[in-house]
């Protein structure tokens, strides 16, 4: 073995096994935020003791977790970020934010651990708290308009591809959800603070969800100290409202994400399987979001099977995404090249994580707020992840027409002289201006094709047929 193809072998060692850490500790973290999502919507049952275990865990694994994923992903881009100063710019604004994300939770964490003389979740932290919940999802919020005006901005000039568009759609899909969020939870929603009753009730933090008609509205969150009682209320004027609101962050961005992940598999996976298991992949996630969605079961408020309801609900939100995960992997199976698997393997981890995230409710303050502010490291994924492939496939559009321009140009030879030698003399020219233009493409953008030498070869050989059939129909 030559000295060039052991350091290219020991190079793809290295890449794989990087992919598969990645992989293994955003796994991680998607356990945690799964627990985190479901004891939020009451599925787990939960203690003030378990509620502070819960705590400790997003912290430290969230915060290691993320450096991890950070680190990784920027050795993915490597070549784009040298040349792309609007990537460079959004990833190290990510970092920027993220450190002081992190800052404010550890800061929260260790000001109740020396300070509070009750459970986490019990202490009045809500300072903290919002501050969290508004810069990450401002935050992220501004990073996903960024990348949106980019994609639509390529669809309306040179990148024209349904793909750029769909991927514009997405991020107004999730600034829609991001949004949404916020006026619900921030701008509809009161805070009340009441001395507590002197009547023996028991310490906690919990999700009521019940109308009361002392403080006018639904209450959403409730902490119940020695001291004081803090409740976060849905005022009934607003609950109309508020239900429209819900609506419009989940149907618009899950509906641009099936889309936007179907037309992708479409691309890279769809001649490599059979048809009918492409359009069960593809139709499993979207029964589970209908499922998840409420469209299908819905029963009264106050319905004693409220919890089974919850977990339907739950399992098809949760489904819903892993599912997307599912299909990912088998894409990236399938593809040859290590940075189109990289590619992918960010994009995939956008998909998966930011509905779970999102979904956890950030009225609690402690874990649920710590799980719910990733959607800053999503926005980040969607803008490096789903950027690199939109270059990467208008590299693949840029070299299929350069190579079927190519053909065209030695169409006469091909014509006049139909043989076999020939054939091969005009496949030999081609490919050689082939790949020097893609290397050319990839020297400018820093962007790897998906095409490699076989698939310019096969692509090849269908351009001198269809020329060849063209000159049979003269």
């Amino acid at each position: 073995m030559s000295i060039w193809k052991k350091i290219s072998h020991n190079l793809h060692i290295t890449t794989t096994v990087r992919r598969k850490l990645a992989v293994t500790i955003f796994a991680v973290m998607l356990v945690i935020i799964v627990i985190d999502l479901i004891t939020t919507r009451q599925v787990l049952p939960y203690s003030n003791t378990s509620e502070d275990i819960l705590f400790v865990i997003t912290m430290a694994i969230t915060s290691i977790g993320s450096f991890i994923l950070l680190v990784y992903a920027r050795r993915v881009i490597n070549e784009i970020y040298s040349r792309s100063f609007f990537i460079k710019t959004i990833f190290i604004s990510t970092v920027l934010i993220s450190i002081l994300l992190l800052d404010i939770l550890w800061t929260m964490f260790f000001s109740d651990l020396l300070n509070c003389k009750y459970h986490f979740g019990l202490c009045d932290n809500t300072i903290y708290h919002n501050l969290v919940n508004v810069i990450s999802s401002m935050s992220a919020t501004a990073i996903l308009i960024a990348i949106s005006f980019k994609f639509f901005s390529w669809y309306k000039t040179n990148y024209k591809n349904y793909l750029m568009l769909l991927f514009g759609l997405l991020g107004i899909g999730m600034i829609i959800a991001l949004v949404g969020d916020n006026i619900n939870e921030l701008l509809l929603t009161k805070t009340v603070s009441e001395k507590s009753p002197q009547d023996g009730k028991v310490s906690k933090a919990y999700f009521p969800y019940k109308q009361s008609k002392k403080y006018g509205g639904n209450i959403q969150y409730q902490i119940v100290n020695p001291e004081k009682t803090t409740l976060v209320v849905l005022p009934s004027s607003f609950k109309n409202l508020s239900d429209t609101i819900s609506a419009l962050t989940s149907y618009p961005h899950n509906t641009f994400r099936w889309f936007s992940v179907v037309l992708l598999l479409y691309y890279y996976y769809y001649y490599k399987i059979e048809k009918i298991r492409f359009w069960i992949l593809a139709a499993i996630p979207l029964i589970l979001f209908i499922i998840g969605s409420g469209l299908i079961f819905s029963l009264p408020s106050d319905s004693p099977y409220n919890y089974y309801l919850r977990v339907i609900y739950r399992a098809g939100n949760i489904g819903d995404s892993l599912l997307f995960g599912l299909i990912f992997y088998y894409v990236i199976k399938k593809i040859k090249v290590e940075k189109i698997k990289d590619y992918l393997t960010i994009v995939a981890m956008d998909v998966v994580m930011f509905d779970l995230a999102f979904s956890t409710s950030a009225y609690q303050s402690t874990y649920g707020i710590a799980a719910h502010s990733l959607v800053l490291l999503c926005a980040c994924f969607v803008s490096i992840g789903w950027y690199s492939l939109a270059l990467s496939i208008a590299q693949d559009k840029k070299l299929r027409e350069t190579i079927r321009n190519e053909v065209k140009d030695k169409s006469n030879l091909l014509e006049n002289i139909g043989s076999a030698q020939m054939e091969q003399e005009v496949q030999k020219r081609v490919m050689k201006i082939a790949q020097e233009y893609d290397k050319r493409m990839k020297e400018e953008s820093g962007a790897f094709s998906s095409m490699q030498e076989d698939d310019i070869k096969v692509y090849l050989e269908e351009v001198i047929a269809e020329v060849k059939q063209k000159k049979d129909q003269r």
